[in-house]
């Protein structure tokens, strides 16, 4: 079983830097998960798939709108864990598979909806006047255009990577392939539960004791390393990415 800190392997001193993962407009959709993406909604667009026979798909859950930032944005991931030596690969059942040394993760990609105010039809408000039960809703749902990955099944980590106010899902690449590597030194897989899934159980540190807080192991990572990104004077991560 990895023990935690081997997971801080220093950077070498001489500069070298790992490689900014960029997401241009033109990038051209070529990793086979993600043609394997395509056929799976023209399947879907013909009618073609039902619930117990599907083609392998990537965990991608967005709106039409924001299917072509989606596909670029998972290129440049796709390609990049490739080239780190990981692999990556979609299931029948919808996962996006990732594999690093040390374990296996499910990482979807999803396009959260909000609430907004339902504005009645006329059809709606005549049914209404007419029907009394026949109330239309309150409320619709709409997609906000931010996306979201996440790694499945992890809770006590860092597991979400999301659109925010000053910084856009495609500027934290390579922090989601640094969370990436650092989840097999953290968790251990525990037996499968009963439905078949697999739990995880939190690792003991070097003194054995039980390791609650992630920030306490950034805080931990970034005392003992002598390199700095020079980004904001973020200490650099504890493992290359």
């Amino acid at each position: 079983m990895p023990k935690p800190w081997l997971c801080l392997l220093r950077l070498p001193s001489s500069g070298i830097r790992p490689t900014a993962i960029t997401v241009p407009d033109d990038l051209r959709i070529s990793h086979p998960v993600l043609r394997q993406q395509r056929e799976y909604w023209q399947a879907v667009a013909r009618k073609e798939v039902t619930w117990n026979d599907q083609p392998p798909h990537p965990n991608i859950h967005v709106s039409r709108d924001s299917e072509r930032r989606a596909m670029r944005l998972l290129q440049a991931l796709f390609v990049a864990l490739d080239k780190r030596g990981h692999s990556v690969a979609a299931t029948k059942d919808g996962k996006t598979n990732v594999t690093v040394p040390g374990e296996t993760f499910n990482v979807s990609l999803r396009e959260p909806s909000k609430q907004v105010l339902h504005q009645p039809t006329l059809k709606e408000r005549a049914d209404a006047a007419k029907y009394p039960w026949m109330k239309p809703p309150p409320y619709d749902l709409v997609h906000t255009g931010d996306l979201e990955l996440n790694i499945e099944g992890v809770y006590d980590a860092r597991h979400r990577w999301k659109d925010g106010k000053k910084q856009r899902l495609e500027e934290r690449l390579n922090a989601v392939i640094e969370g990436l590597l650092q989840l097999p030194c953290w968790k251990r897989p525990a037996q499968p539960s009963a439905n078949g899934s697999a739990n995880y159980e939190k690792k003991p540190n070097v003194d054995g004791r039980s390791v609650r807080s992630v920030g306490w192991r950034r805080k931990r990572a970034s005392s003992d390393s002598t390199v700095w990104s020079g980004i904001g004077g973020r200490p650099e991560s504890a493992v290359r990415f």
